[in-house]
Parts: structure tokens; sequence; C-alpha cells
């Protein structure tokens, strides 16, 4: 909202859409220390504000104009300067009311902001261009930039439209972009825990099951995730004597809704494995399959279900990573909001490490270099579970313990200090000893 900050932008053309990363809280900057010109996009920081516009079901238009203003205002960036005392994606002024230094550098308080301002502007003034409304709200000295950059806007909105709530759909059963839970139990029943979030008493994600299936006593492990790219979450199963098993979540078309009928055996020779995974490494918006051996090496099964003769999702493998036996638990999930699986373990003190997807960086296009230890004190736990339970994009995690409560750490990668997602938890379940698996 301020002059400083116009001036970089000022006869700056589009920039290739490239992902950046300065999310984490900086000490507040004086103006000329910006950088010129502006770092590209910072992918997390246009899926929050994209997220924020979803939340308060602002109009196409409304939204237009957030995106016009975070373009101009930042390239999309969290800054930790800016004209006076301006900061944040949107240049917001603490001296100007806006909130404090810290509120304003949180990109959803920021972005909340924002539109419930443009919201109400748009209502008094329904013939106000994107541009205009953005103006508007943020009283700048050169009101006709906003609409200028509307073609860049739009391309923004274009990229950020297809990566938020992509995912691999893990757990998410019913499709509505939070991830459900189903749970087996040692007799072989498939049970289901719809996710109502947002209307269960205390915001508790699960509350009752149904049993939605028999005959899964011959698994070894089930995995969940969007096997064919519908958007439903499927489930992949592997017996004791190696075969692989795919059961196509039919909810919306299956007798008496139940998602997963009869299974088809899609593979075999996994007896070799030590664990199995489904994630999108690819981005592409289908769930691959990963693999552990117990020789620490990890394999990647590309899903080529469109391409592969009958449909088989999983043929061919390539090794892509070792030293994979320090850890006792691993979980897949979109931990940074990208659109691309990343993975989540456990090692035997206890650690959580974190281990992002860079696969379009990474030499020879491997998606996992180096772990992060990004918390401790998982100990009590014998079991983790990935999964967006809040519809936000993120993979959230979960937790069981041996007396039978679930926990639930929500992902705040964009606000906890240092970037790490899990830092408090909260039980949200009891009773789970029962079961012999969560998916």
């Amino acid at each position: 909202m301020r002059t400083a900050a116009k001036r970089l932008v000022l006869g700056l053309a589009t920039v290739a859409l490239v992902t950046s990363s300065t999310t984490a809280l900086q000490p507040v900057a004086s103006a000329a220390e910006c950088p010129i010109p502006l770092p590209p996009r910072d992918l997390n920081v246009t899926k929050k504000v994209y997220e924020v516009g979803k939340r308060y079901l602002v109009s196409p238009k409304v939204m237009l104009a957030g995106f016009e203003t975070g373009w101009v205002e930042s390239h999309m960036n969290n800054l930790d300067c800016g004209d006076r005392d301006s900061l944040g994606v949107f240049q917001q002024r603490p001296s100007q009311g806006w909130g404090t230094p810290e509120q304003i550098r949180n990109v959803d308080y920021a972005a909340t902001q924002f539109f419930t301002r443009a919201v109400n502007v748009d209502r008094a003034n329904p013939g106000y261009t994107a541009g205009q409304i953005a103006q508007a709200v943020q009283i700048s000295g050169h009101p006709e930039r906003y609409d200028q950059f509307e073609a860049t806007a739009r391309q923004l909105l274009a990229e950020v439209a297809t990566t938020s709530g992509r995912g691999d759909r893990i757990g998410d059963v019913s499709g509505d972009g939070y991830a459900d839970l189903t749970a087996l139990k040692s007799d072989g029943t498939l049970h289901y825990f719809p996710n109502n979030i947002n209307s269960n008493p205390g915001g508790k994600p699960f509350t009752s099951s149904s049993q939605i299936g028999v005959g899964f006593g011959p698994f070894q492990w089930v995995r969940s995730g969007d096997v064919s790219g519908d958007g439903f979450a499927d489930l992949i199963g592997v017996q004791t004597d190696g075969s692989l098993h795919y059961f196509p979540n039919n909810i919306n078309t299956n007798p008496g809704g139940r998602p997963y009928t009869n299974g088809i055996n899609i593979g075999s020779g996994f007896q070799v494995f030590n664990n199995i995974l489904l994630a999108d490494v690819s981005g592409d918006g289908y769930a691959d399959l990963l693999a552990t051996k117990s020789d620490g090496t990890l394999h990647y099964f590309p899903n080529n279900i469109n391409s592969n003769p009958g449909g088989r999702p999983y043929t061919t493998s390539t090794e892509i990573g070792v030293g994979f036996q320090s850890f006792t638990m691993l979980r897949a999930g979109d931990v940074s909001g990208d659109g691309y699986a990343d993975l989540i373990g456990i090692q035997g003190d206890g650690s959580l490490h974190y281990l992002p997807n860079n696969i379009n960086s990474n030499p020879g296009g491997r998606p996992y270099g180096d772990s992060i230890n990004i918390g401790g004190g998982f100990l009590p736990f014998n079991e983790i579970i990935t999964g967006d339970l809040s519809g936000d994009g993120y993979a959230d995690l979960m937790a069981r313990k041996p007396d039978g409560t679930l926990h639930y750490f929500p992902n705040n990668i964009n606000s906890n200090a240092g970037g790490r997602p899990y830092t408090t938890s909260t039980q949200i379940g009891v009773g789970f000893t029962m079961f012999s698996a969560v998916v």
C-alpha cells in the first residue's frame, strides 16, 4: 500500500512462475533492502491467498482483485520490507491499523484482512472492476496498476487452481476435499469414518463409523490414494502372497453408497517389499506407488493407468533412494501444498523427518533427497497417518497411541516458526485399539 513497493514493480513485465520460498518470518527491514527485482511468486503464498478467498466464498472478481493486488504489491511474496512500515504479500501497514507486524506477515491473516474489505467494496460498488476494488482497499498512489496486471493475476489463478487441494486425495473417500479415515479390524472388516470437521461438535473430524467391507484379512498392507485421478480415494492392498490389488472407489454408483466392492489383481511379486505408500509423486493428479525394501532402498512405480495395457496403473519401477531402513514409520502426503507428495517419517529415536519432493529440480529427477528433522517426541505413537483433514490442500498428520487414542497435528507450514509443518496436537478420538490398521 505504499509508494516504494509500487516503485519496485512499475514497468516490470510478467516473469516466469517459478517457486520461491520467502514465507519464514524475518526481522522487519527498510524499503532499501527489498530485492530488486522482486523474487518470482511464492507458490505457498499464492495457494494460501487462494485458500482464504475460497474459505470466504468470494466472487471470481474479488478473487481476481486479491491476485492483482498480491502481484502488484509483492509479486505474491510474503515480504519483510516495503515503503515505510509496509509488510507482507499485500504490503499492509501496522501504523494504518492493519494489525501487528507479526499478524501482517501471517499470510492467512493478511488475506483475510484484504478479502473481508474487498467483499464490502464489491457489494457497495457492483460496477467496479477487480482493479478498482483493489484500489478501494489499498488506497494506492498508482490506482491504474492493478487492472494493468489482470493477465498476470489470471495466470497465477489458473496455476493455483490446478494445484490447491488437488494432491493425491489420500483418505478422501467422499471426494469433498477433506481426508476421511478408513480402518481395518483383525477380522478383515473395513470401517469408514467420514470427515465432518466443519459440522461436528468441537471441530472433531471423526465421530461415527460404519462398516463398508469384508474380506480384508489376507492383506498385509492397505493404502489410500486417488489411483484413477477422479478425485476420490481408491485403495491399494498387498496380500501376504505378494499380489497387488486395486479397489476403485465407486461411492456414487455402488449399491448402498459403499465405496469399495471387489478388488482387482493388478500385480505380483510385492513380497520383496516391507512397506508400500500411495502418493502423487509426479504431481499429475494420479497416485503413484512407492515401496521400501528391508535393505533401505526406496522404489517408485509411476502411475500410467491411462497408457498401460489393461489399464494397470503400476508395471515398472525405479530405485530412487537409499537409507530408508532408519525409519520405523513412513507415510506420504502433500506437506508443502504444491501438488507433489512429500514423505514424512519417524526414526527409532522418535524424531520426525520431512523429505520434500523436488522432482523437478533434483538431479536425475529423483523426488526425494536428504531428510529434514522437524520434530521429536513421537516415541509414544505406534502408527502415523497423513491426510488433508482441514481441506486446505496441505497434508496434516494423525498419530495413534497404543492406548487407542488418535491425535491430530494440523499443518501450519506457512505460519509456524522455521516453516515446520507440525508442532501442536489435539486428541480427536479414542477406541482405536480395535483396529489393526488405520488408513
